[in-house]
C-alpha cells in the first residue's frame, strides 16, 4: 500500500496559470514499502484546461526524499530555482538538486550521516538561495540552527543559532516592489519545552547573499508572539505577496488564527464566530505540517478541528467570514494543504469513507475537483464490509480525575456474510494512540477496517492530554501520564460493555510508542480488564528512556510526569520508577506481544527485551518480535505484514479463542 506523506505537496506554476487557476504540474512525496520503505517523489501533470493527466517518478532509486530532523522528519523537498527540486536524502544525509524533466539528481551538500537538512524554503523559486534547519550530531551536544544554503557555489552558512530546536523558516519577499527588504521568520523553542508549548515567533530582515560570498545575513530580529509555557505557536505562513504573516495561537484555549499585517507591530486575531472552540492546527511532530494555506490576499483555506474531527472551511480574511465547502469532512493527524490558484488547492487527508488520497479541491467548478492518488484502490470491496468512525463520549470513573468526560471512536464489527452467535456480544480491541500529545481522527483507515470485517470493535480512545479537544483537555495529562491515560481506556470499557456494545471478557489493548507505553502501564495496573495486549515499541523505563530517547524528546516528559511540582531528584527518580511498567511487570497477568524495530532510537529495543524478560520470569506470558532495520515504526512491506499477522495470531488466540472451549 502506498501511503502519502502528509508534508511534502508543492506546486509549479507562472503568474498567469495561477491567476486562471491552470495548474500545470504538482509534486508530492509517496512512501514505498515494497521498495524497503523508499519515499519517491512523483510528478502529476496537468491539461491547459487543467484536467489531471500522467503521473510519473522523477526521483529514481536509491535516493529516498525523507529527513530525520527531530527524528520524526518531516519538510524533505522544495521547489528550487528554475522549476528544480531540492531534497534531503534518507540514507546519505546529502541535499541534491533534481530536475524532474530529465531525473538528473546534482549534489549540493554532500552527505555526513551526522548532519540532518529539513524544512527547506526559498521565495518562489526565484533565488539560488533557500533557508533550512540543520541538526548537528557530530559532537557530544547535539546542536540545531537556521542555514542559507548557497545552491550555486554549495556553501552553508549559519544564520540563526543559540536556541534548542527550529523549525518553519520562511523567506519573505515581494516580488513586484525590489525596494521592499525581504524578511525571515521563525519558530524557535528551548528545552524543557516541545514547539505546541513553548515555541516563540521571530521575524527579522534578511539580506540574501551574492554568489561567492558567504550565505544571506539576518537582521535584528522581532519578537511577533509566543509565552512559553503559555502559549503555543504554530506554522506561520507568508501571504501572497502582501506581507501579512498568518500563524496559529492558543492563547484562547484553541489554537486560533492570527495575523501580522505588512508593516503593523501588533498582531490580530482573525476572529470566527461559531469556530472560536476549535483548532486550526496541532502538536508539529513532523515538519512541514500545514493546517491552512491562503489562496489570495483575501481569502484563506484551513482545517478547522473539533473533538478530533476536521472540517474544510473557506475564510474571508477582511471580513471575518467564513463557510464551509460541500465536501466531506477530511481528517489527517499530519495534513498537509497547498494552494495551486486563486481557487483552488491540493490537500492529503482521507474522509470517513474513503483512505487517504491527494485531492485537487476547485472552489468555483466542483467538477474540476479530482482524486490525484489514493492510498489504496477500494473499489473492489463493497461498502457493506466497512465499518463507520462514530465518536463517542464517556465519564471518567477511574484515575485521579473523576469529573468531565473523555472521548473514543468506535467502530462496530460488520461484515454481510457473517453473523455472531445469538444472545453474544463481540471482541473488542482497545487502541492507545501515541504520542501522547497526539490524537486519531474519525477516519477511514483500512488498518482498523481489517479488524472490524473480522467479528472485532474498535475503540480508538483519544484519553485526557490527546490534541484536537482544546488547550485545557491537551493539558490535562499534565503529571498525570501512566494514570488518565490508561484510566480512561479502561472508562471507555466500562462504558462499552454497560451500553452492551462488546463481551467484556474480552477485550484486549494495543498501541504503538507512547500507546504501546499505555497498553503496558494498563496491563500492571488493571490487570483484570484486558484478555491480551500488543505493544508496538512502547516505553517500558521512563528513566532510561529520558536517557537514552534523542533530543527531541529528552525533556518531553517533564511535564507529563512531574507536572508543576517542585520535587528532588530522589522524588523524580522514585516518581519514574512508579509509573515506568518494566517495573511493575510481575502484575501483567494478561499475554503480552511486543513487536520493536531493532535500530529504533526513541525507543530501544533492550526495554522490549527486558520487559519479555521479566513477565516470563513472573510465570507470564510475552512474546517478542523484533524487526531488523526498523526504528520507530515499520516501513518495509515484509514488516507491516508480518506485524499485522502476528497481532491477528495474537487476537484470535487471546480474545476469539479459537480451538478453546
Amino acid at each position: 500500500m502506498c501511503v502519502l506523506q502528509s508534508r511534502s505537496v508543492f506546486n509549479s506554476t507562472d503568474e498567469n496559470d495561477w491567476q486562471h487557476g491552470n495548474l500545470r504540474k504538482l509534486y508530492f512525496v509517496e512512501a514505498r514499502p515494497k521498495e524497503n520503505g523508499r519515499y519517491c517523489i512523483v510528478e502529476q501533470t496537468f491539461s491547459s484546461k487543467g484536467k489531471p493527466e500522467g503521473l510519473r517518478d522523477v526521483l529514481a532509486d536509491p535516493y529516498s526524499a525523507r529527513t530525520q530532523v527531530h527524528e520524526y522528519g518531516g519538510g524533505a523537498v522544495v521547489m528550487g530555482h528554475g522549476g528544480s527540486l531540492i531534497f534531503s536524502d534518507w540514507k546519505t544525509k546529502g541535499v541534491y538538486r533534481l530536475d524532474p524533466e530529465t531525473k538528473e539528481v546534482t549534489c549540493i551538500i554532500k552527505g555526513d550521516r551526522d548532519v540532518y537538512y529539513a524544512d527547506f524554503n526559498t521565495h518562489g523559486g526565484f533565488s539560488n538561495e533557500l533557508v533550512a534547519i540543520r541538526e548537528d550530531h557530530r559532537s557530544e551536544e547535539i546542536v540545531n540552527s537556521i542555514v542559507a544554503i548557497n545552491t550555486l557555489d554549495k556553501t552553508v552558512h549559519v544564520i540563526v543559532e543559540g536556541a534548542d530546536f527550529y523549525s518553519h523558516p520562511r523567506i519573505y519577499a515581494r516580488s513586484n516592489d525590489p525596494t521592499r527588504k525581504p524578511r525571515l521568520s521563525w519558530l524557535q523553542w528551548d528545552h524543557p519545552h516541545m514547539p505546541w508549548t513553548g515555541s516563540v515567533l521571530y521575524v527579522a530582515p534578511w539580506t540574501s547573499g551574492p554568489s561567492g560570498e558567504p550565505g544571506g545575513k539576518v537582521g535584528k530580529p522581532q519578537v511577533v508572539a509566543g509565552n512559553p509555557g503559555e502559549e503555543g505557536i504554530s506554522q506561520p505562513t507568508w501571504g501572497l505577496d502582501d506581507g501579512n504573516l498568518y500563524f496559529c495561537s492558543d492563547r484562547t484555549g484553541f489554537w486560533q488564527l492570527y495575523c501580522l499585517e505588512d508593516g503593523a507591530t501588533e498582531v490580530r486575531q482573525i476572529t470566527l464566530k461559531g469556530l472560536e472552540e476549535g483548532d486550526f492546527a496541532g502538536p508539529e511532530w513532523r515538519l512541514g505540517t500545514t493546517f491552512f494555506t491562503p489562496l489570495s490576499q483575501e481569502k484563506i483555506v484551513a482545517l478547522w478541528t473539533k473533538h478530533a474531527a476536521q472540517r474544510l472551511v473557506t475564510i474571508d480574511i477582511r471580513s471575518s467570514t467564513y463557510t464551509f465547502p460541500p465536501y466531506p469532512a477530511m481528517n489527517k493527524r499530519f495534513p498537509s494543504i497547498h494552494a495551486t490558484s486563486n481557487s483552488s488547492f491540493a490537500i492529503i487527508a482521507g474522509t470517513a469513507d474513503a483512505p487517504s488520497a491527494l485531492y485537487n479541491i476547485d472552489l468555483v467548478n466542483a467538477l474540476n475537483t479530482t482524486i490525484l492518488k489514493a492510498t489504496t484502490d477500494i473499489s473492489n470491496i463493497s461498502d457493506a464490509y466497512f465499518s463507520t468512525p462514530e465518536t463517542i463520549s464517556f465519564p471518567r470513573k477511574h484515575g485521579s480525575i473523576h469529573s468531565g468526560l473523555s472521548y473514543a471512536v468506535l467502530m462496530r464489527p460488520i461484515n454481510p456474510e457473517y453473523y455472531g452467535p445469538d444472545h453474544t456480544l463481540p471482541p473488542c480491541i482497545v487502541l492507545m494512540h501515541g504520542g501522547p500529545t497526539s490524537n486519531i481522527p474519525p477516519e477511514f483507515n483500512l488498518s482498523f477496517q481489517y479488524y472490524t470485517s473480522r467479528g472485532f470493535a474498535l475503540a480508538v480512545v483519544n484519553y485526557l492530554g490527546s490534541s484536537g479537544f482544546g488547550r485545557d483537555y491537551r493539558k490535562g495529562l499534565d503529571g498525570e501520564i501512566g494514570i488518565m491515560d490508561v484510566a480512561d481506556g479502561v472508562s471507555c470499557v466500562d462504558y462499552l460493555a454497560s451500553m452492551e456494545y462488546v463481551d467484556r471478557t474480552r477485550v484486549g489493548i494495543v498501541g504503538a510508542s507512547a500507546g504501546g507505553y499505555a497498553t503496558l502501564q494498563s496491563l500492571c495496573t488493571y490487570p483484570n480488564v484486558y484478555a491480551g495486549g500488543v505493544s508496538r515499541y512502547g516505553i517500558g523505563d521512563w528513566k532510561r528512556c529520558t536517557e537514552e530517547t534523542h533530543k527531541f524528546e529528552s525533556r518531553y516528559l517533564d511535564k507529563l510526569i512531574y507536572g508543576d511540582r517542585d520535587l528532588s531528584e530522589k522524588e523524580k527518580d522514585d516518581l519514574l520508577r512508579q509509573r515506568s511498567p518494566l517495573f511493575n511487570a510481575e502484575k501483567i497477568k494478561s499475554p503480552v506481544l511486543l513487536l520493536q524495530g531493532s535500530i529504533d532510537k526513541v525507543v530501544p529495543p533492550n526495554q522490549a527485551k527486558e520487559m519479555e524478560r521479566i513477565v516470563t520470569e513472573n510465570g507470564g506470558e510475552a512474546k517478542l518480535i523484533i524487526f531488523e532495520g526498523e526504528g520507530h515504526g515499520f516501513s518495509q512491506a515484509k514488516h507491516i505484514k508480518a506485524a499485522v499477522e502476528e497481532e491477528e495470531k495474537w487476537w484470535l488466540k487471546n480474545l476469539v479463542r479459537e480451538g478453546q472451549p
